[in-house]
């Protein structure tokens, strides 16, 4: 069977229309609910080709879910964490007002989730952090600006900078 709309990537250039779509599909089929681990953006419907195309529109595949007796197999996409989120800012003003009351209470949950370090953007003092690099134990972010502030107990960085921190 060929594929009308590939799974491997996601279509980048969506139209107003094509957002309006998801929105529809969305708002009549859609569920936003939260996980243990996050939040999650769910489709389930019957049509395998409409699922096709949303799937192509998000990058994402399509789960057969498990059958009932007497019933047409069903299929399922889901989205999690920062691409779940993504999804409902990028289709909030479409959306009725119940619907937009779980998308906020849902993106609220996810901004004060911790994340892991490589996902961080922002030091805990607010700075923008560095891009990550390698090393052995995994990706490191730092913090250009609360790197170069001495540490009580090391002292300062440099001898130059004692004159200036206890002027």
């Amino acid at each position: 069977m060929t594929r009308p709309y590939p799974l491997a990537t996601a279509r980048l250039n969506l139209t107003s229309r094509d957002i309006a779509w998801v929105a529809g599909l969305v708002e009549g089929e859609g569920c936003f609910s939260r996980t243990s681990s996050g939040i999650r953006l769910a489709i389930t419907m019957t049509d395998r080709d409409v699922l096709e195309r949303l799937a192509a529109y998000w990058a994402a595949s399509i789960q057969p879910k498990a059958p009932a007796p007497r019933r047409k197999p069903a299929y399922t996409i889901t989205l999690h964490g920062a691409r779940a989120a993504a999804w409902m800012m990028t289709l909030y003003p479409l959306l009725l007002s119940r619907r937009q009351a779980r998308v906020r209470a849902l993106l609220s949950l996810w901004r004060r989730q911790r994340r892991p370090g490589y996902l961080k953007t922002q030091c805990p003092r607010g700075h923008p952090l560095e891009p990550a690099y390698e090393r052995d134990r995994g990706p490191l972010r730092r913090c250009r600006y609360c790197r170069r502030i001495p540490s009580r107990r090391r002292g300062p960085a440099h001898p130059a900078q004692t004159a200036l921190a206890y002027d």
